[in-house]
């Protein structure tokens, strides 16, 4: 692993931006022409990776490192879900069930509500949310607008939820 003093050697970071820029070092097999350009590349599922030292990083958990000195003890949540944008303000250092419940809406998903599914076996609707504790709370209703209030309620209670 990269050590903080390597990381700030290497590379630039504007916190206002989340953007990593190369810097000139006198390393063997470096080649100058990259001191000063944009660092990373975007990968299949949409992250920025960035190479250093024969292993891969993701630029938000380099982007927490780079400020804080520290690597991050969970996930790094990006609060407003864009997965390029690595501005510090944009990052959080929090656990797995926080940081799934800031995801984004699934494609199987058909009601455009994140926590509300059509029952097919009733003609029906599932309204569910995983509270502070980690206990799931679910409640079917017949009617969609019901199911959606419910679900927004339970949000409305979380306090890590966005």
């Amino acid at each position: 692993m990269i050590t903080h003093e390597e990381l700030l050697r290497c590379l630039s970071y504007d916190a206002d931006t989340g953007v990593f820029k190369w810097k000139a070092c006198n390393k063997p097999n470096w080649n100058a022409r990259y001191a000063g350009t944009i660092a990373g590349t975007v990968s299949d599922n949409g992250y920025l990776i960035i190479s250093l030292r024969g292993f891969r990083y993701r630029a938000h958990r380099l982007a927490w490192y780079y400020v804080n000195g520290s690597m991050p003890c969970g996930d790094i949540d990006h609060l407003n879900r864009d997965r390029l944008d690595n501005r510090i303000c944009n990052l959080r250092d929090v656990g797995r069930s926080v940081n799934l419940k800031n995801s984004s809406l699934r494609g199987r998903n058909k009601t455009g509500v994140c926590g509300v599914f059509k029952r097919k076996d009733c003609n029906s609707y599932l309204a569910y949310a995983i509270g502070d504790d980690g206990v799931k709370v679910s409640k079917t209703f017949c009617d969609f607008f019901e199911a959606v209030c419910f679900r927004k309620s339970i949000e409305s209670k979380m306090s890590t939820y966005i």
